[in-house]
């Protein structure tokens, strides 16, 4: 899977320092993200960094990532400091931009969007991000619930904005057609979702009308088993049963927030309000850290071996104060940049008492017994080891330079990389 990643400032056209731009806000840089799919090129927008927390968004009925809404929202979820991902998902057109056009040939399936959204989650994981919210809006909302219900576990929150309900009704005589007719046949001029006179395939129809589309996402809701949040609109005039409906959801991950007088596109000052309903939502679950300490030396390891990148070990001290100033000045402008991303993966082991991991052959340690295994007295220390705990490289000990730091560090991941290769 090809990823291409272009990065342009979202606030104007100004020119900015390298100095300025590792230093500003995650959420000060937007970008296109495209994924080279088997069958189609994919293509979404980042607000944000990947770097912790990403909120993932899916589009509704065959519309797109640029619309309103959706730029709405992941704007003010950048005012809040909140990385977001909005997609579109392909509906069989490659690098599709805009709404899709009523008068193509319609061949897509309802729930081809639950494979896409795999592969954007399955992105965001290599990218690094360690907490993943799935936001859908719709009946992106009830392909994000059938996604999560297919048993895949890279997303820990689901939100939900004014997901579909009841069946959709399908056109009587367009069954009989399609009866008599082949699965792949073309169907010209009827009714299909908002498109008058559209040219559609009848198993694309079938997709969306037959027997086993699941448009209700009121029974899936008591099957999910992640926590999920589900915002309607009072004014909502697309589902306007949604709220009374929510009533029969029996399922103790499933919360519902209703905004009063927002319709079904929460349009205006009710993108915040929606916005803001999710932080606290989220909120109540802390995002993880930039650098997340180690808690198996084993899993991490496994990690490791898979993906062919060395472990980069950051080895801290609560009470060390250049530990603090290597993390604000260099590790965390690195992870902002990506300068990290795709080369090593990144965990922290501490020296304080009461910490303790799993080894690498997985009997549990204090962190002070892990380090001193590497000669390790002095925080802060970055080592670099393989999936097994080899070292590849000479340690960084202490912080001799802050200014010249990532430099030296880049070489030793290169040092690394050329270690783990020949090794292999």
């Amino acid at each position: 899977m090809k990823v291409t990643t272009q990065l342009r400032l979202s606030a104007s056209g100004s020119i900015v320092s390298l100095f300025v731009l590792l230093s500003m806000a995650a959420t000060a840089l937007a970008g296109e993200v495209t994924i080279d799919s088997e069958n189609y090129g994919l293509n979404g927008d980042l607000v944000g960094f990947v770097d912790g927390r990403v909120v993932l968004i899916v589009h509704g009925t065959l519309a797109h990532k640029d619309m309103e809404m959706i730029e709405g929202l992941q704007t003010v979820f950048m005012e809040s400091g909140q990385s977001s991902v909005a997609i579109n998902l392909s509906l069989n057109i490659d690098a599709r931009k805009g709404f899709f056009p009523c008068d193509e040939l319609h061949t897509h399936r309802f729930n081809d969007a639950v494979n896409e959204i795999e592969l954007w989650l399955e992105w965001l994981v290599q990218q690094g991000a360690q907490q993943i919210v799935l936001m859908g809006h719709s009946r992106g909302a009830n392909q994000v619930v059938k996604h999560v219900l297919q048993g895949r576990r890279r997303a820990q929150m689901a939100i939900l904005l004014a997901p579909s309900v009841g069946e959709a009704v399908a056109d009587d005589s367009v069954l009989e057609m399609i009866e008599s007719g082949s699965p792949d046949a073309r169907l010209e001029g009827v009714d299909f979702l908002h498109c008058k006179n559209a040219n559609v395939t009848a198993s694309t129809y079938l997709s969306y009308y037959g027997p086993t589309a699941n448009n209700d996402t009121i029974p899936l809701l008591q099957k999910i088993d992640i926590r999920t949040l589900v915002i309607s609109g009072s004014q909502d005039e697309v589902v306007p049963e949604l709220a009374s409906r929510m009533s029969e959801v029996e399922n103790a991950l499933v919360t519902h927030s209703e905004i009063s007088g927002a319709g079904h596109f929460f349009r205006d000052l009710y993108t915040y309000d929606v916005v803001d309903s999710a932080m606290e939502f989220m909120g109540r679950h802390p995002r993880p850290p930039l650098i997340a300490p180690v808690a198996s030396m084993q899993d991490i390891g496994k990690q490791a071996q898979s993906t062919g990148q060395p472990l980069l070990v950051f080895v801290s001290q609560t009470d060390c104060e250049y530990c603090k100033r290597l993390r604000k000045q260099v590790l965390f402008p690195m992870i902002h940049a990506g300068e990290l991303t795709g080369k090593v993966i990144l965990r922290e082991v501490s020296l304080d008492s009461g910490f303790s991991l799993q080894g690498f052959d997985g009997v549990q340690i204090a962190g002070r017994e892990f380090a001193a295994r590497y000669n390790v007295f002095v925080t802060p220390t970055l080592l670099l080891l393989d999936g097994q705990g080899v070292s590849l490289a000479d340690p960084l000990v202490g912080t001799p330079n802050l200014e010249f730091y990532a430099f030296y560090l880049d070489k030793k991941i290169e040092a690394a990389a050329e270690a783990l290769e020949t090794s292999q």
